[in-house]
């Protein structure tokens, strides 16, 4: 249970990066070195800019992901229709899944490589914050 915590907080952790980086493409955003996430961490230059790429390639893995057994309508046609359709459903359902696994996946990947990226003491400083932020 404790590995899941840590797994959990670790997540969360990373969301906020994922902020960070996502900052850098937005226009009214603050300059990296005024971030209030850069500050707090002590973000390097060089650590912001491999978490805006790590950011990009996982935006860029995201967009890739194929919808192709999505249907518009299918859900809502089945209850419009008044017929239960279980396969319609099912299949639906499951390509939904699927597509929410992928993403899932690519932004573990992302949160790993964040944490990556990371000092010892920066991670030390996100799991403090985090267990902080839980108990308030």
């Amino acid at each position: 249970m404790n590995k899941l915590s840590r797994m959990v907080l670790m997540t969360a952790v990373a969301a906020g990066f994922s902020m960070a980086a996502q900052a850098a493409e937005v226009t009214a955003a603050p300059a990296p070195a005024q971030d209030p996430i850069v500050q707090h961490l002590k973000l390097s230059q060089d650590q912001v800019a491999k978490i805006k790429s790590l950011h990009q390639e996982m935006e860029k893995n995201v967009q890739q992901i194929s919808q192709k057994d999505i249907k518009d309508g299918v859900l809502f046609d089945v209850i419009d229709s008044g017929k239960w359709n279980e396969k319609a459903v099912k299949d639906q359902l499951a390509a939904f899944s699927k597509v929410e696994q992928q993403v899932r996946y690519y932004r573990v990947k992302y949160y790993f490589g964040v944490n990556q990226v990371l000092t010892p003491e920066q991670r030390t400083q996100v799991k403090k914050d985090l267990s902080q932020a839980l108990s308030e």
